[in-house]
């Protein structure tokens, strides 16, 4: 896929579903310290962790992609080739690191708060995904396919002055 297709399909991420479901929970933020039921404290900060942790790596995937699209330098001259990786680092932007930081509070907290729980395990889970992007680069020998070798034509029924006699001759 090209690099603008790449980036429509992280742009339908962001704009659908995820987009409402963060902008709900971020409408609950403000009342989280009032739930008293562990199982729904729980709930909620992996759900907010979670749908953060997204988040972040979509905006910061679509950021990456359209820094390849303003063209990268290679560092290496004898390096033809960009590989998109996960990282721990946050490259994208200021915005997104602090976004990247309230998931791993939320997340961290749902590991030292229910420990033992379902939620510790998810929570943990989400924690071993890196939310950052990365370029790397590497020599791959990419090279254009080759061209198709334009072959004569050996059949003597199709050559060109062939045909054009037989129009003629009609």
């Amino acid at each position: 896929a090209s690099l603008s297709e790449a980036q429509q399909d992280s742009a339908k991420v962001l704009g659908g579903t995820l987009h409402m479901m963060l902008v709900e929970l971020q409408r609950g933020e403000k009342d989280r310290d009032q739930i008293r039921r562990p199982r729904w404290q729980a709930g909620f900060d992996l759900a907010m962790g979670r749908s953060l942790a997204a988040v972040v790596r979509a905006q910061g995937y679509n950021l990456m992609l359209a820094q390849a699209r303003r063209g990268m330098q290679f560092q290496n001259p004898e390096s033809d080739t960009w590989i998109i990786q996960p990282s721990d680092a946050i490259r994208s932007g200021s915005a997104i690191a602090k976004q990247a930081e309230r998931a791993q509070e939320y997340l961290q907290r749902v590991i030292a708060q229910h420990p033992d729980t379902p939620w510790c395990l998810l929570a943990k889970r989400e924690l071993e995904t890196p939310l950052g992007w990365e370029w790397t680069e590497t020599f791959t020998n990419v090279t254009p396919p080759p061209r198709p070798r334009e072959l004569p034509n050996d059949n003597p029924r199709s050559r060109p002055d062939d045909t054009v006699r037989m129009i003629e001759r009609k």
